[in-house]
């Protein structure tokens, strides 16, 4: 077999194919449902609506993708009054294990269908060979594979030359009973003469094509009405948004453009279609129908994918799912074989954190954990509200105003909304620079989808942010870029806390109630040439204070307040916020200092009931610090003395043997049993205090108790 043939693989499949009888053509030619409506929705699947009239004698077809075959057929609906359909004809789908089946080609296979297969494919099957000088009919008996010889004088320290491909010998019964060879050098083609098998070869390749899945089927509609409206889901790019806000000259409105970008990537040009946009999510998967089934095991529908290229875009949803050939195994049949399975494939900041709101005091061994407080209400931020939206329908649809024409594998960007709003043009001071921004609120009365946001005022380009989903009445910041004109600069004073109140929860935990306030100095420069509205979020809860700024509000999406400052133009100047919030610290009983609490108790506005318990408390709590003193004195002496121990022991072991001393005691020895004497003295005492220690810290809970009576 020549290199070229070899290599040509496409070429002998061609080959084939042309000599094969073609499949049976159409009776009568059909004409296509015209299409009216195209309904994109945000899952990645379209609602095609045909409506037209239908020929009986002639015939009328949708036109479907082959890979959009089961889409179809699974959500085919008929609308529209009058129209009685009797139901859809069309060529059957096979599966890519059924395709080669039928060309007898090796099952579970994914790589290129080799001359070889082909002709093997065909064995038993009647063939027409025809050579340079002669044509002979009759049955392919074998394709047998010859290796070359090699060649015996080649020089062996050379370097080898590449291997030549195996040579192919036909192995022929004639039609006059001859039994003949054919070198696959000498053959121009083979074809088969039984149309069964040409037929199946035609099916097969229309499954096997690496275009198959992208080839356009024909539903033929069989209706006993003059007039049908049918509509079908299939999958379609995902629709997306684009916004521009183009900013009024006051400051606080604007005019939202939305535009759709649309995809038509079917092989149909678009005429006169009305096209609808549909802002949600319904659910939809993928279910195989069209093809023939046979029942092998039980077949569950794969996970949702999202991906660059569509699902449908070279495979069937049997070529997703595979041919679950190995199941056969069960069978008793195709050991070993498998099938492939596919898959879906600075300044700004003013304050502390609300949960942190006040600076930590220690009233012991361990730092103070402060919350908001529950006992007292200062707050002037609560009233302010924050907008919620509403959504009044599961879906919302957007239908463009004219009629689209759109080419075959065309896109287009068409505005979908035009509507002026509610938007407000702030100066946003945060972590970093301050930045411009817009304050957006949804008063439109449908949901807008995310997308990105391109801002516009003054006749110039402001910068760009991304809007989230946003359903009427909600709130978005849209930050678009850096403010340059405008500077800020802040010093914080912060006042010692104002005790309020006292609570202990009964059993480990003293809470002490009080107003932490801050004055916060701030130096605005505007050197823009309109008045900007400054807005610095302060991190506190709810349950706080807030004076000296023009106006208050809350940020979207958090519950930060907002203080607000208009700075008018090429204008300097300094203001001042105090910011009051009322906060609460925690710190158990064990490890209360009395010097902290002498400090609630000097607070004027404590509640004397308080007051009185804690003054109690203090006394108490100052006899805990003396037994604590007094145990900390026993274990310093505890350890000197166990520190002697070791050393007389050291001494004795070193002066082992020498007597001395009166009597002949060893004076080392004396010392040791004097250091044990005192060290066991020593241990009793400190259990002692332990004890005491613990009853005096009773006491002071069993006095905080008393708080709140």
């Amino acid at each position: 077999m020549s290199r070229r043939a070899w290599l040509a693989l496409p070429a002998a499949l061609i080959a084939v194919g042309c000599h094969a009888s073609p499949a049976p053509a159409p009776r009568t030619a059909s004409t296509l449902l015209p299409l009216r409506t195209v309904r994109f929705y945000e899952t990645g699947v379209g609602y095609f609506e045909r409506s037209g009239s239908v020929d009986p004698r002639q015939g009328t077809s949708v036109p479907v993708p082959a890979a959009h075959i089961d889409d179809a057929l699974k959500t085919l609906v008929v609308t529209g009054p009058g129209g009685i359909v009797h139901g859809l004809e069309f060529s059957s789908s096979v599966s890519s294990g059924m395709a080669r089946a039928l060309g007898g080609l090796p099952l579970g296979g994914e790589g290129p269908i080799q001359y070889k297969d082909v002709l093997a494919g065909l064995k038993g099957s009647s063939v027409e060979v025809r050579t340079d000088r002669e044509s002979v009919a009759g049955r392919l008996v074998d394709v047998i594979e010859k290796t070359p010889a090699a060649d015996e004088g080649d020089d062996k320290k050379a370097k080898p030359a590449e291997t030549p491909p195996p040579a192919l010998e036909l192995l022929v019964l004639t039609d006059r009973a001859e039994v003949r060879t054919f070198r696959s050098s000498q053959v121009v083609s083979v074809r088969p003469t039984d149309p069964v098998v040409a037929a199946r070869w035609s099916i097969a390749l229309d499954t096997l094509s690496a275009r198959s899945a992208q080839t356009q089927r024909l539903l033929r509609v069989m209706a006993a009405s003059s007039h049908v409206t049918l509509g079908y889901v299939a999958e379609t790019p995902v629709w997306r948004t684009t916004y521009r806000m183009v900013m009024a000259d006051d400051g606080k409105t604007g005019v939202l453009q939305g535009w759709a970008l649309l995809h038509n990537d079917t092989d149909e040009s678009w005429s006169q279609v009305r096209v609808h946009l549909v802002n949600g999510r319904p659910e939809s998967f993928l279910y195989p129908l069209a093809a023939p089934r046979y029942t092998q095991r039980e077949l569950q529908t794969p996970e949702d994918q999202l991906s660059t290229v569509p699902q449908l875009y070279d495979k069937s949803p049997d070529a997703i799912w595979g041919d679950n050939v190995e199941a056969r195994d069960a069978w008793g049949s195709s050991a070993g074989i498998s099938a492939g399975y596919g898959t879906g494939g600075g300044g700004g900041y003013l304050g502390s954190s609300h949960r942190s709101s006040a600076p930590k005091v220690r009233m012991g061994a361990t730092s103070v954990t402060t919350t908001e407080s529950h006992l007292l209400s200062i707050g002037n931020l609560a009233p302010i509200p924050q907008a919620t939206g509403v959504e009044s329908g599961a879906l919302f649809t957007y239908t463009l105003p004219e009629l689209v024409d759109l080419r075959a594998h065309g896109s287009a960007l068409v505005p979908f909304t035009s509507q002026t709003v509610q938007a407000r043009r702030l100066t946003w001071v945060d972590r970093g620079s301050p930045q411009t921004a817009i304050l957006f609120t949804n008063t439109t009365k449908q949901t807008l989808p995310a997308g990105p946001l391109a801002g516009y005022s003054g006749g110039g380009f402001t910068g760009e942010a991304t809007l989230e989903r946003t359903k009427p009445g909600e709130r978005r910041l849209l930050r678009l870029g850096d403010d340059l004109d405008l500077e800020l600069s802040q010093s914080i004073r912060r006042s010692e806390p104002d005790y309020r109140r006292a609570t202990f929860d009964g059993d480990r935990f003293l809470q002490t109630h009080y107003v932490d306030v801050s004055t916060h100095t701030l130096e605005l420069e505007n050197r823009g040439g309109q008045e900007r509205v400054v807005c610095i979020p302060v991190r506190t809860g709810r349950n706080a204070r807030l004076t000296g700024a023009d106006e208050l509000d809350f940020e979207p999406g958090s519950e930060r307040p907002v203080a607000m400052f208009r700075v008018p133009a090429r204008t300097r100047l300094s203001r001042q916020m105090v910011v009051e919030v009322a906060a609460m610290s925690s710190e158990t009983a064990d490890s209360l200092a009395s010097s902290q609490l002498e400090k609630v108790v000097a607070s004027s506005r404590l509640e004397d009931s308080d007051r009185k318990v804690l003054v109690e408390a203090i006394a108490k709590v100052k006899e805990v610090e003396a037994g604590v003193e007094a145990r900390s004195k026993a274990e310093r002496e505890e350890a000197e003395v166990q520190g002697d121990l070791e050393r007389f022991r050291e001494h004795l072991k070193a002066a082992s043997g020498d007597k001395g001393g009166p009597g002949g005691v060893n004076p080392f020895a004396q010392r040791i049993i004097a250091a044990e004497d005192k060290l066991s003295e020593l241990r009793k005492r400190k259990q002692a205090l332990e004890a005491e220690l613990t009853q005096r810290r009773q006491v002071v809970r069993a006095t905080l108790r008393k708080l709140g009576k």
